[in-house]
């Protein structure tokens, strides 16, 4: 499946396209799209872009379209834009193979723990206790939801519209072009603090469930559902448009048969915050980052390292 087709995709080959020189016309079409139609301009002048790309290129793309992902809220308008079905048919006509090939963040597993003012790095509880305690802590909300909120899937609500394991597991990616770990750079709605610690982890032969197609999540839905559709009716309404049941993994019950679950570069791409089809309802991928394994056991950690970010909020070094 070309890159195109979902939200974060486009937005990332939009943000590619418009890096050079030569992409600037575009970028001004977009934004003129804004006060009234210009599809068919901007589906020429994406054909006119000579896309020579280079790895700093691709990285800095994909962080951006990292960073503007929102599932809580109705798409940007550059998101809808580009979601024109002549912008699509334009997009999906760049080759999209050197690409993924320049995202690739090799076979390092860097895990990455937030420092801010109201929370300091923590080895934490057993992996299968925090599981335990997330399936509780949500099943409660969910409840609570049912009780309390309408049923109307365009009212003025918002809860716990993600649907990736909790966040205090471990969870690693590998390291971009810069050399930087990739979970300092690649995060949804921008890093929460200019402060981290990095942990390199031991793995042995791990049993990893990979997410790389809309059949793959469909297939972890199917096989651990999880209703949460009173929990995220209005969220993810307001994303995909579809009102109906909603499924998202138990990821209690998946970490029963796999030590982690990896949701691929190219899978995020092309499925994050797309309507994927379940045999419950359908359900959203949300809240992940792209490349990201989420370790559901506990995972021998070799070194810890603390980052900072420098003030201009673009780069990362060690301390």
């Amino acid at each position: 499946m070309h890159i195109s087709s979902g939200p974060r995709r486009r937005r990332f080959l939009y943000e590619l396209l418009t890096s050079s020189d030569e992409g600037q016309a575009l970028s001004e079409a977009v934004w003129r799209s804004r006060r009234h139609s210009a599809a068919l301009e901007i589906s020429r002048l994406i054909g006119t872009v000579d896309l020579t790309l280079s790895r700093a290129d691709a990285h800095q793309a994909l962080a951006d379209a990292v960073a503007l992902a929102m599932y809580w809220q109705e798409p940007d308008e550059i998101d809808r834009t580009l979601a024109d079905e002549e912008v699509r048919s334009a997009l999906a006509a760049v080759d999209d193979r050197q690409v993924l090939e320049a995202l690739d963040c090799g076979d390092d597993e860097l895990a990455v723990r937030w420092i801010t003012d109201h929370a300091q790095p923590s080895d934490g509880l057993p992996a299968e206790q925090m599981l335990s305690q997330w399936l509780d802590d949500l099943v409660r909300s969910v409840r609570r939801s049912e009780q309390e909120r309408p049923d109307d899937p365009a009212a003025a609500w918002s809860g716990r519209w993600w649907s990736m394991p909790p966040n205090n597991l471990l969870s690693s990616s590998g390291t971009t072009v810069t050399g930087v770990p990739a979970g300092l750079e690649y995060v949804e709605d921008g890093p929460p603090s200019d402060h981290a610690e990095v942990l390199r982890l031991a793995l042995d032969k791990p049993a990893v469930f990979v997410i790389d197609s809309e059949e793959d999540w469909a297939d972890l839905c199917d096989t651990y559902p999880l209703d949460v559709t009173a929990e995220v009716r209005q969220d993810w309404y307001r994303t995909t448009g579809r009102a109906g049941p909603w499924i998202i993994p138990n990821w209690r019950d998946v970490g029963r048969d796999w030590d982690g679950v990896k949701l691929t570069v190219a899978g995020y791409l092309t499925l994050a915050g797309t309507l994927i089809p379940t045999r419950q309802g359908a359900s959203v991928i949300a809240g992940w980052n792209p490349g990201h394994t989420y370790w559901l056991t506990d995972v021998e950690i070799l070194d810890r390292q603390r980052w900072k970010r420098r003030s201009d909020g673009m780069t990362w070094y060690p301390e």
